[in-house]
């Protein structure tokens, strides 16, 4: 889209395929989200629950519906969150898991149907979720979803950049020390980074209405509500992720 003479020098067509996978709250809408944003892009945001339906058949209309949708613009990004609730490994029973296989078949058709038009020239699928073990391999080999980004928890600049972002022109005690709490913050996922300075303002917030006078966050703030966090991520779920990211999984 950036380089469209080098690109067709190349022979290197617009869109593609893309599975973010990694822990809940690392922040993969917004990376889907930005990407539309950076190519100007029509950007259909889909949880992939509401393409389910119970009545047979009628998922893979409105998954017809939406790619059908998507062509009429110039670049479209579509976006399947919980991705692992419509692609999971396929089974042999009948039932729901018979209609989530059909639905399965029907995704990798249209996946690998879909030709550009000149009515759109660049459709990009990005799909996210937080158990990629759990998807049908169909879905990932070549020409599918085979480019997969990893999307971690923060490091220690990016939970400093949040911290001081989400606590930018708030009044502060003077020993509270926001690279400590952003040390404390080590394992949390940048969403509940985001929730936990939330409820640090609250207490200033609450103290300042009971008083009528306003109020410092204090390091009492920061380490009550540090005592009453608790991470979701955890040690193992981490692990797991590592050993799906080198294919030992």
């Amino acid at each position: 889209i950036s380089n469209p003479e080098l690109a067709e020098r190349y022979k290197i067509k617009a869109g593609g395929k893309i599975l973010l996978y990694g822990p809940p709250g690392t922040g993969k809408t917004f990376i889907a989200k930005a990407i539309a944003g950076e190519v100007n892009a029509v950007f259909y945001d889909v949880n992939c629950q509401d393409l389910i339906s119970k009545y047979m058949g009628e998922s893979s209309k409105r998954l017809d519906s939406l790619f059908e949708q998507a062509q009429k613009n110039e670049k479209s990004i579509i976006f399947f969150d919980e991705f692992d609730s419509v692609a999971s490994k396929r089974g042999d029973s009948s039932g729901v898991d018979a209609e989530m296989a059909r639905f399965v078949a029907t995704f990798l058709t249209k996946v690998d149907g879909f030709k550009k038009s000149k009515t759109n020239q660049m459709l990009l699928l990005i799909a996210a979720t937080n158990r990629p073990w759990a998807l049908d391999n169909a879905m990932l080999r070549g020409g599918r979803f085979d480019t997969q980004v990893y999307v971690g928890v923060p490091d220690s600049a990016a939970r400093e950049f949040l911290v001081n972002k989400s606590l930018k022109d708030i009044p502060l005690d003077d020993d509270v020390n926001l690279q400590k709490l952003a040390m404390a913050l080590e394992g949390y996922g940048g969403g509940d980074i985001v929730a936990i300075c939330e409820k640090i303002k609250l207490k200033a917030y609450r103290r300042a209405i009971d008083s009528g006078i306003p109020q410092n966050i204090t390091r009492e703030d920061c380490n009550s509500v540090l005592a009453d966090s608790r991470n979701i991520i955890t040690a193992e779920e981490l692990s797991k992720f590592e050993l799906f990211r080198i294919g030992k999984i």
